[in-house]
């Protein structure tokens, strides 16, 4: 069988959405330390751009991978938190939403990996 390579993206985007989580928990657990500075982990679209991930094509009437590959990934800029007299900038309200998106994006990757599992038992009960 060939490389699963839906397998490797998931278990890829859970390890980032694993720090991202941490670095959420840190940033709400330190809400109320003077000084303290929010962190979050670079965007995961960054880490795919980093790693030289390239679309590739398996038939020649597929759209070629190159021009599209090479888009740059823009994230919008949100205005940071109100930095508090303290000298600490942690949003409760900020962070609460992106630890629901991190809870969200481990739905969404436990459904496609669920998805993907199905159709690999129903290919191998077809091939046999």
């Amino acid at each position: 069988m060939k490389d699963m390579h839906v397998i490797a993206l998931i278990s890829q985007h859970n390890q980032w959405l694993q720090a991202r989580q941490s670095a959420v928990s840190s940033n709400i657990s330190a809400a109320n330390i003077p000084g303290y500075k929010t962190q979050d982990v670079k965007p995961f679209e960054a880490v795919l751009n980093d790693a030289g991930l390239r679309m590739a094509t398996t038939d020649s009437q597929h759209i070629g991978g190159g021009d599209l590959a090479n888009l740059p990934v823009e994230r919008a800029r949100t205005p940071g938190a109100e930095v508090l007299h303290s000298g600490n900038n942690v949003s409760l309200e900020q962070e609460l939403v992106k630890a629901g998106e991190v809870s969200k994006a481990y739905s969404i990757n436990t459904s496609v990996m669920t998805k993907f599992h199905q159709l690999l038992i129903v290919a191998a009960r077809g091939s046999g």
